[in-house]
Formats: C-alpha cells, sequence, structure tokens
C-alpha cells in the first residue's frame, strides 16, 4: 500500500513538472520567435503578458469545472492540451496559429493546478504537508530547467521538432490514469463556492487592498523582468542561451527565496519580511542595471530574486490570516488574481517597448518594487485570535 501511494505522489509530482515545463518554454524563445516572425520587441512581449492574464483569471474557473466534472478528468485533460499544444509552436507558420496553440496549450496549465491540488488532498497521504510540498516543488522544478532544456533542443534538433516533446505528456497522463485507482475521490458540494469566492467583499476587509497591491506590484516586477531579459541580453550582444541560464537560475532562487521568507515569516511576522525583501531586491536590481558585465548580471539578478520571491508563499497565508472565513478567495488574490492584473500591467508597457525601449522597459517595472516597498510599511497585521 506505502509503494502505491509513493507512486501517486511521484506521479501527481511529475505531472505538475510536465505542464510547469511546457508552461516556460515560451519566454526563452522570444528572442527566436521574433526573428521567424518578425515581431517586434514590444509584440514578443506582449504574447506571455496575454496569455499570463489569461491563465491567472482562468484557474477559479478551472476549480469550478473540477467541481462539476470529476478533478482526475479536468487533470488529464489539462495535460493532455498542454502536452498536444505547446510543442506545436514548433511548426506555426503564422503568428495567428503561434498564438492559437499557445492559447489552448495555457488553457491546460489553468485547468492543471486547482484540480491537481485537490487530488494531493483526496490521496490521503499520511503527511499531507509533505506531499503537497513535493507537489509543488515538481511544478517549481518544471519552470525552473525548461528554459535551460528547450533552448539545447531547438539548438540540437531544431524548432520543427519539437511536437515529439509531447511525449512528456503522455507519460504523465499514463501515470496519473494508474494512480486513480488508489486515490478515493469524494465528490465536492459547490453550494458554498460562490460565496467562499466573494472577491468583492474580500477586497473590503481591513488590510486586504495593501497586501493585495503590494502582491500584486511585486509579481509585476516578477513577471515584467522575466519576459524581458531574454530579449534585452540578445540585444545587448549574448547568445539566447544566456536567456535560458538567467530564467532558470532565478527561478530556482526565487524557490529558495520561498522557502527561507516562509521561515522568517514565522519567525518574526510577514510585515517585517516584506518591508526587507523588497527593498533589498530593489537595490539589487539597482546593482544589475549598474554593470554590463553578464556574470555580474547574472549573480545581482538571481539575489534580486531571491529577495523579491521571499514573500510568494507566505503571503498567501498572510492573505488567509486576514480573510479566515473566506480561504478561496484569500488564495485567489494572494496568487491568481494578483499575477493576473501584474500581467494586464505588463500588456499595457508591452505596449510602448518599441518606443522606449527594452532598458527603459525593465527600469520601469524595477521602480514598481521600491513603490510596493514603501506600501508595505502599511501593512496591517492580523489579529490573532486568542483561542488559539
Amino acid at each position: 500500500m506505502k509503494k502505491n501511494k509513493n507512486f501517486v505522489l511521484v506521479s501527481l509530482l511529475f505531472s505538475h513538472f510536465t505542464v510547469d515545463w511546457y508552461a516556460g518554454v515560451l519566454k526563452p524563445l522570444l528572442p527566436i520567435l521574433m526573428g521567424e516572425f518578425a515581431l517586434t520587441q514590444g509584440g514578443a512581449a506582449l504574447i506571455p503578458s496575454l496569455l499570463g492574464v489569461a491563465t491567472a483569471f482562468l484557474q477559479p474557473f478551472g476549480a469550478y469545472l473540477g467541481y462539476r466534472f470529476g478533478e482526475p478528468l479536468l487533470v488529464i485533460v489539462s495535460i493532455l492540451l498542454s502536452a498536444i499544444f505547446v510543442p506545436l509552436i514548433g511548426i506555426a507558420h503564422t503568428v495567428f496559429l503561434l498564438v492559437v496553440f499557445l492559447s489552448i496549450g495555457m488553457l491546460g496549465n489553468s485547468l492543471f493546478h486547482p484540480n491537481a491540488a485537490v487530488l494531493v488532498h483526496d490521496a490521503n497521504f499520511d503527511k499531507a504537508h509533505t506531499a503537497m510540498s513535493v507537489f509543488s516543488i515538481g511544478g517549481t522544478f518544471g519552470s525552473a530547467l525548461a528554459p535551460v532544456m528547450i533552448l539545447y533542443f531547438v539548438a540540437c534538433f531544431g524548432m520543427k521538432k519539437m511536437p515529439y516533446l509531447s511525449i512528456f505528456g503522455v507519460i504523465a497522463i499514463a501515470m496519473i490514469v494508474y494512480s486513480l485507482f488508489y486515490i478515493n475521490k469524494k465528490k465536492t458540494k459547490i453550494e458554498k463556492v460562490s460565496n467562499n469566492f466573494a472577491f468583492l467583499k474580500a477586497i473590503t476587509k481591513q488590510g486586504v487592498k495593501i497586501l493585495l497591491s503590494v502582491n500584486i506590484l511585486r509579481s509585476f516586477v516578477i513577471i515584467g523582468l522575466s519576459t524581458f531579459i531574454p530579449l534585452y541580453l540578445v540585444e545587448v550582444g549574448y547568445a539566447p542561451i544566456w536567456g535560458g541560464y538567467f530564467l532558470t537560475g532565478s527561478r530556482i532562487s526565487g524557490m529558495l527565496g520561498t522557502y527561507f521568507g516562509a521561515i522568517l515569516s514565522d519567525k518574526f511576522n510577514p510585515k517585517v519580511v516584506n518591508i526587507f525583501s523588497l527593498l533589498l531586491g530593489t537595490l539589487f536590481l539597482g546593482l544589475f542595471f549598474a554593470t554590463k558585465n553578464v556574470y555580474f548580471m547574472l549573480l545581482w539578478f538571481l539575489i534580486a530574486f531571491l529577495f523579491l520571491f521571499a514573500t510568494m508563499g507566505a503571503n498567501v497565508v498572510y492573505m488567509q490570516d486576514l480573510l479566515p472565513e473566506q480561504k478561496g478567495a484569500a488564495s485567489s488574490l494572494g496568487m491568481g488574481i494578483s499575477w493576473g492584473v501584474a500581467s494586464l500591467m505588463l500588456s499595457a508597457l508591452s505596449a510602448f517597448v518599441n518606443r522606449i525601449g527594452l532598458l527603459t522597459s525593465m527600469i520601469i517595472v524595477s521602480t514598481f518594487g521600491f513603490v510596493a516597498f514603501v506600501m508595505s510599511i502599511y501593512l496591517i497585521l492580523p489579529v490573532k485570535n486568542p483561542d488559539k
């Protein structure tokens, strides 16, 4: 029985790795796609930002579909969509087809996360929190390794061979289907979903608006720099693989920052961690812009992302503490909604990239980290229940 549970966990981990791996291949390929489709820098940056908007705001809809039709079915469909359509960008002949393939593929990403998390819960692991952490790490590694892996794949085999990468999804689906025999799926009631996700009511609660604003601005800095850095490095004369190094390194650095930030938030309080992490993250971005040596650029970039990610997980719990009776709304505000609004902001900025240039655009994005730091000073700590 224990072996079966271990296989279920490995299956869920690998499926998360696979779906987030497919989602992570676009940004490092932007310089190549620019040349292939004659895109401007702003046009290239606009594609992932608009997809980010759709991905973030569709996650609650994905959860609702899971309630209606069953999470196992939605997980299988989501992997299938990602595995089939994202690799098809390698044979897309027009920008229209490129966007269509990416849109359908990223729809799979939106459907996957809320429903796969339910399967982790329903598997009834002896160490539930550890299992959820392992599941999350799978996705983090997938998105972290994707930039370097896809650039090496394209360098060796070319874009036209990308459809062969669907094999990862086929393996993941086979593993998930087998694992379903060992997951005790319970029907979820949906009567209270609308109350749980009452976003307008949640935003009016004390302290929520400031924390939401800090989350949005922090997300804007992370998403903006992650989108622009592959294009910027090519512009200043470095090979596309350097973009992969920056993206992979920053993701791993961010993972470490999320872990240690959570520990510090538990030991001290999340307001203090927000203040110092945003200040230090912004200062190291300043060092990044002050040098042209690619090795120092990489170093300062990774350290900056270490601090920028420090409250990524802790602020979700922070939001839940501010909204103890609306956990669903709190989780969505802390993650999907924040990333969605940040992607909307990036879409607006992308429209001006061709006029103001990539470097100026990146500096503008980075200044919002300082704005978030200032706003974090006014964060309100939740009132702890004395009975607990």
